[in-house]
């Protein structure tokens, strides 16, 4: 069948396929084609009794073959347009008024839509100016955020019950927390390059253990890299690009949360990525990796590991809490279909992908286990000392110049500064909301209880401080 553009009630055209690409010479190239018959072979036809009409004829053909002969090169809509052109530059003066009037019918139409569509924007973001605007009209700034008693009260008990039975895991993670401040101040000091790659399941504990990590450090000297699906350019690069312009410095600790290994994981089991990218990629990271290691940088490379069953338990938390809600994507639930597939995929990353840096396995059926074990691991995986310092004197506060009243910020115009609504005060945190008693003395109460039921010693972690 001809192509639309090739039609004509004089001459049809033969049909021709196109294929994507083009140069931007080729309209220039096309429109100029029919002048290309020279004046000795139109002088030949002439004689040869041939009309004025044959000869626009033969000079569209001479169009249409030029084109075939470019065609892989150039763009179905370029080389429908230039075709269009090289067509109405040959047809009489009607067909190119009909033709022009039909195009400029055709813009009309689509500005027409554009200006609907636009409309139609304009009145949906007005709506939502409006839904904002009645949000915002109710909501008091001067009032407490609170939630009904039944969830509050159970709210309140489990943070009582977290409290407790988290004692001896606090206590372990405050003393893993001072050496991680010990080995960034190393780091610093030695300008050490260290790499820490978290990998797992969704849902694993990869998240709370670089928060444990990072609560402690400085953001300059330890930060987390948690990169987003990548955009058409950065998939028209090499595959470690966009990950190589995120690696640490001298003297930096870089977390990635998720790695180049999406491509061993997610992007082969979803079919992000062909088999032959990912057997290229699973040779390619054993030699990226010694490159780091030769270039002095340290690397861990740490797997969460997550049972099925705890896996879905979380995902059921998170679908029933709305602040974790955003935890959870159309990825990581169609993953739970997937759930052997990502096995055999993790199977082989670690056979193909350990020649340079091994994995470590962190089971993390219980999160603050397996941050213990996590950070320990870290810590037990790089030689570091601790760094002496220097002793800090606090100076003294400097002295009021004269004429300086200092101002008190209450006092302030509100169009210029003003203090924020004192909503919580020292005072109200102190004591229980429903009925006023102290927090102080029923956890005096809750010790006194504890001590005689257990037989616990004075200085066995039960005397708070004052």
């Amino acid at each position: 069948m001809d192509h639309p553009i090739a039609r004509s009630t004089r001459s049809p055209m033969p049909p021709y396929d196109f294929a994507p690409g083009a140069a931007s010479c080729v309209g220039t190239f096309i429109a100029s084609s029919p002048a290309r018959v020279s004046a000795g072979a139109r002088r030949a036809r002439d004689a040869a009794g041939r009309s004025p009409v044959a000869r626009v004829d033969d000079r569209t053909r001479a169009a249409s073959r030029i084109a075939r002969g470019i065609v892989r090169r150039i763009s179905r809509r370029r080389a429908k347009n230039m075709l269009e052109r090289a067509r109405l530059a040959t047809a009489p003066r009607g067909a190119r008024a009909e033709a022009r009037r039909r195009v400029v019918v055709a813009a009309k139409s689509k500005s027409k839509s554009k200006s609907k569509s636009k409309n139609s924007s304009k009145s949906a973001a007005k709506s939502e100016l409006a839904l904002r605007d009645s949000a915002a009209a109710s909501y008091d700034p001067t009032r407490a955020i609170v939630r009904d008693d039944a969830l509050r009260e159970k709210r309140l008990a489990k943070i009582i019950a977290k409290a407790v039975t988290n004692a001896e895991y606090e206590l372990a993670l405050e003393r893993l927390q001072n050496e991680l401040v010990c080995l960034m101040d190393y780091a610093k000091l030695r300008g050490k390059k260290i790499i820490v790659i978290f990998e797992g399941r969704d849902a694993a504990g990869k998240g709370g253990c670089i928060s444990r990590i990072t609560e402690v450090l400085s953001p300059r000297v330890c930060r987390v890299c948690a990169l987003s699906a990548p955009t058409e350019a950065e998939k028209s690069q090499w595959y470690f690009q966009r990950y190589a312009r995120h690696l640490p410095s001298a003297g930096e600790i870089v977390l990635f949360d998720r790695s180049w290994y999406n491509r061993s994981g997610v992007e082969r089991v979803m079919g992000f990525a062909t088999s032959e990218e990912v057997e290229r990629f699973e040779r390619e990271v054993n030699v990226f990796e010694r490159m780091l290691l030769d270039a002095d940088y340290e690397i861990i490379k740490l797997w969460f590991d997550v049972s099925d069953a705890e896996q879905e338990r979380r995902f059921r938390g998170r679908l029933e809490n709305s602040e974790k809600r955003w935890k959870l994507s159309p990825m990581d639930l169609f993953a739970r279909s997937k759930w052997y597939d990502y096995a055999l995929a993790r199977d082989l990353m670690f056979e193909n992908t350990s020649e340079a840096v091994p994995w470590s396995i962190v089971p993390a059926d219980d999160k603050r286990v397996a941050r213990l074990n996590a950070i320990q691991h870290i810590l037990a995986a790089i030689d570091y000392d601790e760094v002496a310092k220097e002793p800090l004197e606090l100076p003294p506060r400097q002295e009021r110049p004269k004429g300086y009243e200092e101002k008190d910020l209450t006092t302030w115009d509100p169009r210029r500064a003003r203090v924020v609504p004192q909503v919580y005060t020292s005072e109200g945190l102190a004591t229980r909301e429903i009925d006023g008693k102290s927090w102080k003395e029923l956890a005096d109460a809750v010790a006194k209880s504890a001590k005689k039921k257990f037989a616990i010693e004075d200085g066995d972690g039960l005397n708070w401080p004052k």
